[in-house]
């Protein structure tokens, strides 16, 4: 009886370790694709500081921190409510001074820029 055992211990090893191997195959990570290839290293980025022509705040964000981006490529968008509000502003000093009179409509455009 001991032999039968052994035997059936021996089947229950060697089917444990088939299916083992199988949920490994089948669980294992993806390799590449072929033409990629993989290696270790280092590739510094080039890091270039932003800056607007126009005071102001910013509105939303639309990159992510450590992000590539190319160059034309719209970055964030800024606030531009106070910015139109003195846009507003300016456009009806201009009419009132159209209004007042030509001598003084040169003195509104001067004011607004």
């Amino acid at each position: 009886m001991d032999k039968i055992k052994k035997r059936w211990a021996g089947y229950f090893v060697g089917l444990l370790v088939v299916l083992a191997a199988t949920a490994w195959w089948l669980l294992r990570p993806p390799g590449l694709p072929a033409g990629f290839a993989s290696s270790n290293g280092r590739i510094e980025a080039t890091e270039v500081d932003i800056a607007s022509k126009i005071a102001g705040r910013i509105d939303t964000i639309l990159v992510k921190e450590g992000q590539f981006v190319h160059q034309g490529e719209v970055l964030a968008r800024m606030d531009t409510r106070v910015l139109n509000e003195q846009r507003l502003e300016a456009a009806a000093q201009i009419k009132e001074a159209e209004k007042r009179g030509p001598g003084r409509q040169s003195l509104a455009r001067s004011a607004t820029k």
